[in-house]
């Protein structure tokens, strides 16, 4: 057993730093959209209780994010130079729909912070075109046809900005 040590406020145990007291909750800054496998920058901040960044915060953030297939870093360690205030490079999330991120600070208990993102799934090129309007017409009356580009996983094609043209029997 190892007894603790005071450095700087900090406390040390073996090779574990633990956070400085200070801080009382973490802020997650993210985009609320994206779309799936880009990469976005989030930004992590540490606040005291009087609202104010923690810029003496010192610890190991535990970031986690409810989508299996993300690509980011688990662990995020604060030093003196990021003055309670830390970008995160390079995230990239997969799942289409709602992804809760959580940033949590280690081995100290209930210093944490979450946002959500909704991840808009990533389409490929245009595969068919949805159509939709009124299932019967009378001869002679006008009617309105809505036309969805949309790629082999029936996602819409937003962006799509070519020509579509319509051909009749009748």
């Amino acid at each position: 057993n190892q007894s603790p040590i005071i450095i700087d406020d900090k406390v040390v145990l073996g090779a574990v730093a633990f956070a400085k007291p200070g801080a009382v909750r973490l802020e997650i800054s993210a985009p609320t959209d994206v779309i799936a496998y880009e990469s976005v920058s989030l930004v992590i901040k540490a606040f005291k209780a009087d609202g104010t960044i923690d810029d003496e915060f010192i610890g190991t953030i535990i970031l986690n994010i409810d989508d299996a297939n993300a690509s980011y870093p688990v662990e995020i360690t604060f030093g003196p130079e990021d003055f309670g205030v830390k970008t995160i490079e390079n995230v990239s999330l997969v799942k289409p729909g709602k992804s809760t991120i959580t940033a949590a600070v280690m081995n100290r208990v209930n210093i944490s912070g979450n946002t959500e993102i909704k991840v808009h799934p990533r389409c490929g090129p245009v595969s068919r075109f949805n159509i939709a309007g009124p299932n019967s017409t009378h001869a002679g009356v006008r009617f309105s046809l809505t036309v969805t580009a949309v790629d082999s996983n029936n996602v819409t094609v937003s962006n799509y900005r070519g020509m579509v043209s319509f051909v009749s029997s009748d």
